[in-house]
């Protein structure tokens, strides 16, 4: 995206592919805060050698935004999900280096059932079904 760029709105789009039972969930899109690894992350680890400060990336203005960018309540697979990021694209487009990407968190949902739902990821085999970030902008005449 150009530097000059305004954006206009930002959407996250994840394709929830199935679920261990048929229950809802509250999912919500958050900003994290600091860099990690997606080939060594875990719930203790951010990197290989770094944890976050908190397990699961919950601390705070360290690991993390505060809340979610959105929330959703899922309730069904085989869809897409869409999740209104504008406001972090704003923010990253502004200072980019504050772009470390986004974390998924889930909650119970209204059956507050021991639910699992499974998406597809970047390296999902459907490419179509990968998840994708739509961002609208603008340039202004120069």
């Amino acid at each position: 995206m150009p530097t000059a760029a305004h954006v206009v709105s930002a959407q996250l789009e994840v394709y929830a592919v199935d679920r261990s039972v048929a229950a809802d969930i509250a999912l919500g899109v958050v900003g994290l805060q600091r860099s990690w690894s997606a080939t060594a992350a875990t719930w203790e680890q951010a990197t290989a050698t770094q944890r976050w400060t908190l397990p699961g990336a919950n601390g705070v203005g360290a690991d993390r935004d505060a809340g979610p960018a959105d929330r959703i309540r899922l309730n069904a697979t085989q869809r897409w999900t869409t999740f209104d990021i504008t406001h972090l694209v704003q923010r990253w487009q502004v200072n980019r280096s504050e772009n470390m990407g986004l974390l998924l968190e889930a909650a119970a949902g209204n059956d507050n059932a021991n639910v699992e739902y499974r998406f597809a990821s970047a390296q999902f085999p459907t490419l179509a079904q990968r998840p994708r970030l739509i961002v609208r902008y603008w340039v202004p005449p120069t």
